[in-house]
């Protein structure tokens, strides 16, 4: 099993913590395409046309508990696809 194999597994467990480098690389790995903007980080997934915009986390590097439901949900829903 790929280290992003197990990223994404960690992620759909739901944990209480996930870090913001760890989502970028389990949202590319999910066929999210990712793009700064002056508004933060949006990931687009051109097949589904789902956008997910959110700010990175500063100071720290935590991503808050709303995205990785957000995040998760969003996996859950293109696997069913």
């Amino acid at each position: 099993m790929s280290r992003k194999d197990k990223l994404k597994r960690s992620l759909l467990s739901n944990p209480s913590s996930f870090k913001w480098d760890d989502l970028c690389v389990v949202l590319e790995f999910c066929g999210f395409i990712s793009k700064n903007s002056k508004d933060g980080m949006k990931f687009f997934h051109p097949e589904s046309k789902k956008l997910l915009q959110y700010h990175k986390p500063h100071p720290g590097n935590e991503v808050r508990r709303y995205v990785i439901k957000e995040c998760v949900a969003a996996i859950k829903e293109l696997d069913n696809v």
